[in-house]
């Protein structure tokens, strides 16, 4: 069917042509991963867990892999979030120093009294000093002895007394086998140990064990997990890249677009007959 024919004189209309649209690239997004807090917190958990247990099996303080705690928490945040940002990064150096304060209770509950115990029996004085300290609490000198120190204070026993006491406690640290020494002084460091926790409360020992290094070395792991979490991988940077490409082509495509819409109005409005 056939519409009505033009009027003489009068132009034919020119066929409209369609605004276009805009399909512009839409910023690719990356695939969801795990949360980057749950994964730092992971991370920070595994990671002062292998840092004390490294302590408790070699008995030595580590105190630089603190500095490693802090990264593996910094690559685990910018791992799982495929943006970077200040904020990603101040969750991750809030997780990394939730790592390290883990990982050190670890090591004062678990590996402290051991490498303590160790030191202890790698020195004879010390083993000497355990041993009197051990047969004073178990009232263990000699017949002779035992009635002038078993309701005395050291510093009120008579000094010859006191020197006989010496004696005797080195006497029976020598013959003692190692077996004997090690259950010894694993008493008298556990004794000790009660004994400083009730007059100073845990808290207080537990903060006295942080010296100016270690503090360093938390700074230094906080900073690190700080700067890896907020700069991103080269992935992530290639990412980037291309998702501003694309928007750059898109926006581009659209004006053009823009600028051919508007031509063919133009040409619409000077082909309308002017008015008589």
């Amino acid at each position: 069917m056939t519409g009505p024919a033009p009027t003489p004189g009068t132009p034919a209309p020119k066929p409209r042509v369609p605004t276009p649209k805009v399909y512009g690239a839409t910023p690719r997004r990356l695939a969801s991963g795990p949360s980057p807090v749950l994964s730092g917190l992971f991370a920070a958990v595994a990671a002062g867990g292998l840092w004390a247990l490294v302590v408790y099996v070699t008995h030595y303080m580590f105190g630089w892999a603190a500095w490693g705690v802090g990264a593996l928490v910094g690559l685990a945040v910018r791992t799982a979030e495929r943006k970077t940002g200040t904020s990603l990064g101040t969750t991750a150096a809030a997780l990394a120093a939730g790592g390290l304060i883990f990982g050190h209770l670890l090591i004062h509950l678990f590996a402290l009294q051991p490498i303590i115990e160790d030191e202890m029996l790698g020195n004879q004085a010390m083993i000497n000093a355990a041993y009197l300290l051990d047969m004073v609490q178990r009232h263990a000198f000699s017949p002779e002895l035992q009635p002038q120190v078993a309701d005395s204070q050291l510093d009120s026993v008579p000094i010859a007394a006191r020197r006989q006491m010496l004696e005797e406690a080195i006497a029976s640290a020598m013959k003692a086998p190692l077996a004997e020494r090690k259950v010894v002084v694993h008493r008298v460091v556990t004794a000790v140990s009660g004994m400083l926790v009730q007059r100073l409360g845990f808290s207080r020992l537990f903060r006295a064990e942080f010296s100016g290094w270690d503090l360093l070395w938390f700074a230094l792991a906080i900073s690190t997990a700080w700067r890896l979490a907020t700069r991103g991988s080269p992935a992530q940077h290639a990412a980037t890249v291309e998702d501003e490409h694309a928007a750059r082509l898109a926006e581009e495509r659209r004006m053009r677009q823009e600028q051919v819409r508007r031509a063919h109005e133009q040409a619409d409005r000077d082909q309308k007959p002017a008015p008589p």
